[in-house]
């Protein structure tokens, strides 16, 4: 069975904590892999575990650190872990060194971005709600898909109704990152790359959404798929 690899965000209350949303892991295993928790000491450790991992999924989270695309920070930026931004950061490079799936989600299509040398708008401007107040998984906007994306393909549909949960989106594209969906106002919602073909980031959550929108799960079916192949 497929090992997933699923990052982790910090947490502090009383203590610092690691912590991750149980929605990836059940979404992982209801598409038939095994999710693995990734933190921060597997980094520290020289990575020992990520070698039997067979694919990697970059979750969401907290704002990234804009001084890795040399900006200062914006007045609503939210929590920041650095620690994690660049465990992340490592991660895709070293899968893709593998040439093993990455799937980024939220901000872990940010992170994808800013690995290849793009940049994010901090805070949107725009009549859409990015930042949804509705439950979770109630799709918020339609995004279209390019034409001929793979994931047009993956979903069997040219639009499809998502969720939203960030306030912020991709401003200079990455060097050799290709755009394969788009919401209404333009933010880019799901990017692949032109040579690495295991890459994949999407704005939205569909771990969030799979259980009342079935065809979310296409999505992690499909990378499950290309894990087991790989």
């Amino acid at each position: 069975m497929c090992k997933i690899g699923v990052t982790t965000s910090f947490k502090t209350i009383d203590v610092l904590e690691e912590q991750t949303n149980k929605n990836y892991l059940t979404a992982i295993t209801n598409a038939g892999g095994t999710p693995l928790v990734v933190t921060p000491e597997t980094f520290e450790n020289g990575f020992s575990n990520i070698r039997y991992l067979d694919g990697i999924i970059l979750t969401g989270g907290f704002d990234l650190n804009p001084g890795l695309f040399g900006q200062k920070p914006h007045e609503e930026l939210s929590d920041l872990d650095r620690e994690r931004d660049q465990m992340e950061l490592e991660l895709v490079k070293r899968f893709i060194e593998t040439k093993k799936p990455v799937l980024g989600i939220c901000r872990g299509m940010q992170i994808i971005n800013i690995l290849f040398g793009g940049s994010l708008e901090q805070h949107i401007d725009s009549d859409i709600q990015h930042n949804q107040e509705e439950e979770n998984s109630k799709p918020t906007h339609q995004v279209s898909f390019v034409e001929g994306s793979g994931l047009e393909e993956i979903f069997g549909s040219k639009t499809i109704a998502v969720n939203s949960h960030h306030h912020q989106r991709i401003d200079e594209l990455g060097e050799g990152l290709k755009v394969e969906a788009l919401a209404p106002d333009q933010t880019i919602e799901a990017v692949t790359h032109k040579k690495f073909d295991n890459l994949i980031g999407v704005q939205w959550h569909p771990e969030m959404m799979y259980r009342d929108h079935l065809e979310q799960k296409k999505l992690f079916e499909w990378f499950l798929e290309i894990c087991r192949n790989n």
